[in-house]
């Protein structure tokens, strides 16, 4: 089998690029693959078991510009000459509509990656929706990310064609190893700690969590909130400010290294999105990583969210936007040795059923079924 797989990004650190540099290799290893990338992705050096290609439109730029249309033929030029069997995009739009040409003009299956927010957003915007739309209805199958994702999909297209199947995972052997935690444990203990990893955007609801943490300091006057991440930290130094919490920390983005021993670390796993606009939480890894590490997780009913996080069983679920709901739920965390050792055990089950190799070997089936 001969795979064109479409990526929007390698190269940055988190987010599609961590996707993308951890699917492809295990992809490569089972079948023959060559990544098609944009023409101003970073470039990554090193020896790979694929062919890479930046040969893709530039994502920024507007479908009809002159260079979007001269790298968009260029690019099914290329496709022509690869005889490929299988055409995948990690994410939708515009990838899906450039697979979607592929399919018209060389008849090769397309199979579409969709990934909650990326796949809902821009059916909101009257000028690419009919396209998106189109590329969804030329797919052989559209892979979500989460149940969340597939049945808003199925609403605002009006397609069935639409299945859960994450294009993502967790490294849970990395996140599960025991670190030598005594240089955090020498800076940050005693005290409970609680975490967040997230990057500081709206959505992601550190307002939320930070006045949660407001009661919380009233019963447990040692705990401290670590969040972790990169993004504007001024507005919600601010509110922190206002609230007059101490024991607040942001420390932008760390290694992952480092990020590893955090969440061994912690006594409590936080994050409580919630909808902002059309920006939604279609998966989140953070919580599988952190049930990697054996901890507990406390989480907004929201999204994608529902399928990672199951109520008493790693964590417990949350309203959106309720403070004092998530007060409550970290506060009982922290005060049960017994029900957090519970939950801890339980994400590190969950987990496990999210590896990388889960995932491809998932994606190959599907497939290998399209060509039987």
């Amino acid at each position: 089998m001969k795979v064109a797989l479409l990526a929007p990004v390698w190269g940055l650190r988190g987010g599609w690029s961590r996707v993308v540099e951890k699917m492809t290799p295990l992809i490569a290893d089972r079948v023959e693959v060559t990544l098609y990338l944009p023409i101003d992705s970073p470039r990554r050096m090193g020896d790979f078991n694929f062919d890479v290609k930046y040969i893709l439109p530039s994502i920024s730029n507007h479908p009809l510009h002159p260079n979007v249309i001269r790298h968009t033929i260029r690019f099914l030029q290329d496709l022509r000459k690869g005889r490929y069997d299988i055409i995948q995009t990690y994410d939708s739009w515009p990838l899906s509509f450039l697979g979607a040409l592929g399919n018209k003009v060389l008849n090769i299956p397309l199979f579409v990656g969709a990934h909650g927010t990326a796949a809902i957003k821009p059916l909101f915007n009257w000028k690419i929706r009919q396209s998106l739309i189109w590329s969804y209805r030329v797919a052989e199958k559209i892979l979500c990310i989460s149940s969340f994702t597939k049945v808003t999909l199925e609403k605002l297209t009006g397609l069935s064609k639409f299945c859960v199947l994450p294009l993502d995972g967790v490294d849970y052997e990395f996140f599960a190893k025991p670190r030598d935690l005594s240089r955090l444990s020498a800076k940050w203990k005693p005290g409970r700690i609680i975490l967040t990893v997230a990057k500081l955007k709206e959505r992601k609801g550190i307002d939320v969590s930070l006045k949660a943490f407001k009661y919380v300091k009233e019963e447990i006057t040692d705990a401290k909130y670590i969040i972790v991440g990169g993004g504007n930290k001024l507005p919600y130094q601010t509110l922190a400010s206002k609230l007059n919490l101490k024991d607040v920390y942001f420390l932008g983005e760390v290694s992952d290294e480092e990020l590893a021993g955090y969440y061994q670390l912690c006594d409590v796993f936080v994050m409580t999105p919630r909808r902002f606009g059309e920006d939604v939480e279609g998966f989140g890894l953070v919580y599988l990583e952190a049930g990697a590490a054996g901890k507990p997780v406390v989480a907004s009913k929201h999204g994608g969210v529902i399928d990672i996080v199951k109520h008493m069983e790693n964590g417990i679920l949350v309203p959106e936007n309720d403070p004092e709901a998530t007060a409550i739920a970290i506060i009982r965390i922290l005060k049960d040795q017994d029900l957090a050792k519970k939950l801890g055990e339980g994400g590190r089950k969950i987990a496990r059923r999210y590896s990388w190799e889960k995932s491809v070997k998932s994606l190959i089936n599907i497939w290998r079924m399209c060509q039987t």
